[in-house]
């Protein structure tokens, strides 16, 4: 990891300045819309449809774990735009109509059973950060007789240990819909307790596993992203000179 932990607060970033995100603030939110992403992959510096891999990893594929910085540009990694039906595992950008696009994954036997989204956070508010709000949207596209969880963590560190949020927890159903289409369910917590030095870094982990069924798997991903901090000023302590 490097640029993210000077410059970053959350940026998804996909090859534009506009799709770069506010900086995390006391007063203002950021967001993760994936809205430029086109399925084409993830590096340090993205080239346009890809992701900032500085920012936003996928572990658990058949072609390896991404690491914070590393380019994952192919196969697995870079599957591609698709709007539902797709049968090969790997990184996809789902595309939900109307120029809204998510970070969506097709399970298979070996990729992402399990395998996990990891977003990289860094307090950027100039204080200690003791509060975060976090929202997200899951997307799943309900074709096949299995079910999948799609889980939340969160921790201090990229390589865990993570807490997690039962309250949070998903599962896909079993039953495939008639008719399958994106349906979005949003997720949201206030992680309290938190004590993040300015400058310091946060991770979020959404991990997905089969639950039920056999056979294929559906489609499952993530949108909107969004992380809110409460910042604690720090304060001069009290001194006298004698």
């Amino acid at each position: 990891m490097n640029r993210f932990l000077t410059t970053v607060a959350l940026l998804a970033a996909c090859g534009t300045a506009s799709a770069q995100l506010s900086l995390i603030s006391i007063s203002t939110s950021s967001t993760i819309d994936f809205d430029s992403f086109t399925g084409a992959g993830f590096a340090s510096a993205p080239a346009a449809g890809q992701l900032d891999s500085d920012t936003i990893i996928v572990t658990g594929l058949s072609d390896g774990d991404l690491a914070f910085g590393a380019t994952g540009d192919s196969g697995d990694f870079a599957r591609g735009t698709t709007t539902g039906g797709e049968t090969t595992g790997g990184a996809y950008a789902f595309d939900l109509g109307t120029g809204d696009f998510a970070l969506g994954i097709q399970p298979a036997g070996s990729d992402f059973t399990p395998g996990t989204i990891v977003v990289a956070i860094q307090n950027d508010t100039g204080d200690m950060v003791s509060e975060i709000d976090v929202s997200y949207d899951i997307v799943v596209f309900n074709d096949q007789a299995r079910a999948n969880t799609f889980n939340f963590s969160h921790g201090a560190s990229a390589g865990g240990p993570f807490t997690p949020e039962a309250s949070l927890d998903f599962t896909t159903p079993e039953a495939a819909d008639a008719m399958p289409a994106y349906v979005s369910t949003n997720r949201s917590i206030t992680l309290s307790g938190l004590n993040i030095p300015n400058g310091g870094n946060y991770f979020l982990q959404f991990t997905s596993d089969d639950s039920a069924g056999t056979g294929s798997r559906d489609e499952i991903g993530i949108n909107d992203i969004s992380v809110t901090p409460t910042a604690v000023p720090v304060e001069l302590q009290r001194f006298e000179i004698e």
